[in-house]
């Protein structure tokens, strides 16, 4: 069984006024190390005339999510999926496929009742290796990837890959309060 974490970063927080910027996945490997596939949508063809246009990312990462028996995301139930889904539905795209969807964010809020559901939170509690801490992201820096700045898009990439390795290395910490996955 395929068990997948990831993670996407947008424009901005809804569909209808923003865009896909990239998302990473990271095959489950109980805590070991894994190879972290990428996706940009400045590397996408469409992007150097029509940068505006994220069909090709949104597509991509639909093709990804579909491979995987099962996903692992946080906050991903309510923002990450519904938020592709509606690109994808823009361009008249089929939307992902129904699956086993882990949100690890709520098994942080009702079965730990800690302070704060944010991964950054957890990650602080389970006191993770500096090796999974969060960048912090400055306005500045979405903005500049935002309008094609290579070296500010280069940083949200990293923001991204360091969230799906954090969001692998928790849910090695939260496995047991899944129970049994089935696809």
């Amino acid at each position: 069984m395929k068990v997948v974490s990831f993670d996407f970063e947008m424009a901005g927080l809804n569909a209808d006024f923003a865009l896909l910027l990239c998302g990473c996945f990271q095959t489950w490997n109980e805590g070991r190390p894994n190879k972290t596939i990428i996706f940009r949508g400045d590397e996408m063809p469409s992007y150097k005339t029509r940068p505006w246009d994220d069909r090709q990312l949104a597509v991509a990462l639909r093709e990804e999510i579909n491979k995987a028996d099962v996903i692992v995301g946080w906050n991903s139930k309510l923002f990450d999926v519904p938020f592709l889904n509606a690109r994808l539905a823009y361009y008249g795209e089929r939307p992902c496929e129904r699956m086993k969807h882990i949100d690890l964010m709520y098994q942080a809020r009702y079965k730990w009742k800690l302070h704060s559901a944010r991964l950054e939170s957890v990650l602080d509690f389970l006191n993770a290796p500096a090796a999974f801490t969060k960048t912090k992201m400055k306005p500045e820096q979405w903005v500049r990837a935002i309008r094609g700045e290579k070296k500010a898009m280069d940083y949200v990439v990293d923001h991204c890959v360091r969230d799906v390795k954090a969001l692998d290395w928790v849910f090695t910490h939260m496995r047991h309060l899944v129970g049994v996955i089935h696809p």
